[in-house]
């Protein structure tokens, strides 16, 4: 297991039981971990506590030890010229990677894009106690998510009926 943040918003890595190849891991925000409180006290212990969003630090100023060259767009056209900065060789200067933007499902229809439903399971919504439905999707690009039983009705209902014919 393993988290990351993006932007305000935090997600874990998680493994899914039955499922043993690293390509088969996922990232699934908190809330859809909410009935594996277990398995996210083992983490917070492992890693030292809850992970907390990271401040963001004040902008460094350029120091003078980095010289600045311009450099002209390649495409033509009006605009303001780029600075590049030359490296000063600390490698304390360079950012940080961005996390690339978190897979979201399609808008309109999920039939052609769903290759199966995997499981079902009813479980209580921790704020109100009241027990809500789920499903587990594997979709044709390989990402698998969780949605309301009731999303899913209306995204892709032949997806659906193709499931409960599977398991009379």
């Amino acid at each position: 297991m393993g988290h990351k943040f993006a932007g305000k918003e935090l997600y874990y890595q998680v493994k899914w039981q039955g499922y043993n190849s690293k390509d088969d891991m996922t990232w699934e925000p908190e809330e859809n971990l909410e009935t594996a409180p277990e398995a996210l006290a083992a983490y917070f212990k492992k890693i030292g506590g809850r992970p907390v969003l990271p401040k963001k630090e004040a902008k460094r100023k350029i120091s003078t030890s980095a010289a600045a060259t311009p450099i002209e767009k390649e495409k033509g056209g009006r605009g303001r010229k780029k600075m590049k900065r030359e490296s000063s060789g600390s490698a304390t200067s360079e950012a940080p990677p961005k996390f690339k933007r978190e897979w979201q499902p399609p808008k309109g229809s999920w039939e052609n894009e769903v290759m199966a439903i995997d499981t079902v399971e009813e479980k209580p919504d921790p704020t109100t106690g009241e027990k809500t439905r789920h499903a587990y999707i594997v979709w044709n690009n390989g990402n698998k998510s969780v949605h309301r039983l009731a999303t899913i009705n209306q995204k892709c209902p032949q997806k659906m009926l193709q499931y409960y014919e599977q398991h009379l």
